[in-house]
């Protein structure tokens, strides 16, 4: 170990990723990581947590295990850019939706239930969420009707994208936020074994044209009746 350490206490890295023999190996006492984005591999990550420095707070980037309701208040989980969690529990998705702040949530390796994501949508439909917001979710039964992309087109057909071209840019469905000029965008990475259905708030572009041309067009009045 010393060999690859080079004697060297303190590390510099984009990102670290942790997980299983590292838990093993003997560290020097001061042995710390400065990071930007912490992988913590098949464990919740506060694991790893004497070895990474301090001034690493706040990360850009997290991915961790979550195994219970407790561990989502953590502050460093709370203040993340982008998190990712390897494996959840079951119900874990609106309590994110309403505890956690960060923009972008991967669910890796969670298999989570498309009612469950249905639910979400229709809460930011009816009461909003911040521009930017993306949730990620992998979808493990793509390719069959039982697939989180099948079930949100079967129960939100109203909101079909009529301009679908089936690619990663185009969203297959286009949900108006009320009250707003934002709209939830709905993707898919694919339509292979594996591939991520992405919820993703954005401007929307049709009302703003159209207000955009509104706006343009010259003011006329009608002449008074006598």
């Amino acid at each position: 170990m010393d060999f690859y350490l080079a004697g060297r206490q303190n590390y510099v890295c984009d990102k670290v990723t942790l997980g299983g023999p590292f838990t093993d190996i003997t560290l020097p006492p001061d042995f710390k990581i400065l990071t930007k984005e912490l992988i913590s591999q098949m464990r919740y990550f506060v694991t790893y947590l004497p070895v990474i420095d301090p001034r690493s707070f706040p990360l850009r980037k997290l991915f961790t295990q979550i195994e219970e309701p407790a561990h989502f208040d953590h502050p460093i989980l709370r203040s993340v850019d982008e998190l990712e969690i390897e494996d959840g529990y079951d119900g874990m998705l609106p309590f994110i939706d309403e505890n956690i702040t960060s923009k972008t949530v991967v669910f890796s390796s969670c298999d989570v239930p498309h009612d469950d994501v249905l639910k979400l949508i229709r809460n930011w439909e009816k009461n909003g969420k911040e521009l930017g917001t993306t949730y990620k979710f992998d979808d493990y039964k793509a390719g069959s009707q039982m697939s989180t992309m099948c079930q949100l087109k079967k129960k939100l057909s109203e909101f079909k994208n009529k301009r679908y071209n089936g690619t990663t840019e185009s969203p297959f469905l286009i949900i108006p936020i009320d009250n707003t000029t934002s709209c939830i965008n709905v993707y898919s990475t694919g339509q292979t074994e594996e591939f991520e259905t992405i919820l993703k708030v954005e401007h929307a572009k049709q009302k703003r044209q159209k207000k955009q041309r509104s706006e343009d067009a010259p003011v006329t009045c009608k002449k008074a009746k006598r």
